[in-house]
């Protein structure tokens, strides 16, 4: 309980101090050429410990093309899947499937011309 709080603050505390950097224009993106399904993988990986604690498994499709390169801020990209598979752990319940799927807003906009 202790833990989750303190965790829970430092997120909270990052946040703010992050939203006070970009509104003073002081937060710079360092954008890195990268395999965008290669970071993903690796962030779902250092995530599996924590919902395998809690009978949870992370799967991961991909719909991007293999080994393409994408320019992203790595840090702050880690940031938000990290917060958003975190938030899927802490409110699955035990025994569930976390599917991390990644893909492009070409491939989205094609889909739901097809529906």
């Amino acid at each position: 309980m202790i833990q989750n709080s303190a965790s829970t603050m430092k997120y909270l505390i990052k946040d703010m101090l992050d939203r006070s950097l970009i509104q003073n224009k002081l937060l710079v993106p360092v954008f890195t050429p990268v395999v965008l399904t290669d970071v993903v993988s690796e962030a779902i990986e250092v995530m599996r410990y924590i919902a395998s604690s809690k009978n949870v498994s992370i799967h991961f499709k991909s719909y991007l093309e293999k080994d393409k390169m994408y320019k992203i801020d790595v840090n702050r990209v880690l940031q938000v899947i990290n917060n958003l598979i975190s938030n899927a752990i802490k409110f699955s319940v035990s025994g569930k499937i976390i599917t991390v799927t990644a893909t492009s807003i070409t491939n989205l906009i094609s889909q739901e011309k097809n529906s």
